[in-house]
C-alpha cells in the first residue's frame, strides 16, 4: 500500500493511526518506507498478508458514498 501525503505532520498522523490499528488488532508490523516526493511524502507499507493490508486500509480510508469530495490523502495498492 502506498499513501501520498502533503506534509510531514500529516505523514506522522497517518503512521500513528496505522500503528494504533495494528496494535488494537494484534497484527504484525509491516515494512515501512517513507520517501520524499517533493513537495509530498510517499509512505509505502508492505504487509505480510493481504488481509492485514485491507484491515488497515479500511481503518484509514473508510468506504464513503461519495469519494470525489474526500480530503483524505491519496493511496495506491
Amino acid at each position: 500500500m502506498q499513501i501520498t501525503t502533503g506534509t510531514e505532520e500529516e505523514a506522522e498522523r497517518i503512521v500513528a493511526k496505522i500503528w494504533l490499528a495494528l496494535e488494537r488488532d494484534g497484527l504484525p508490523s509491516p515494512k515501512l518506507t517513507v520517501t520524499s516526493q517533493s513537495p509530498s511524502l510517499l509512505i509505502e507499507l508492505k504487509f505480510g498478508q493481504q488481509t492485514h493490508e485491507e484491515l488497515v486500509r479500511n481503518e484509514l480510508f473508510p468506504p464513503k458514498a461519495d469519494k470525489r469530495s474526500s480530503p483524505e490523502p491519496e493511496y495506491a495498492k
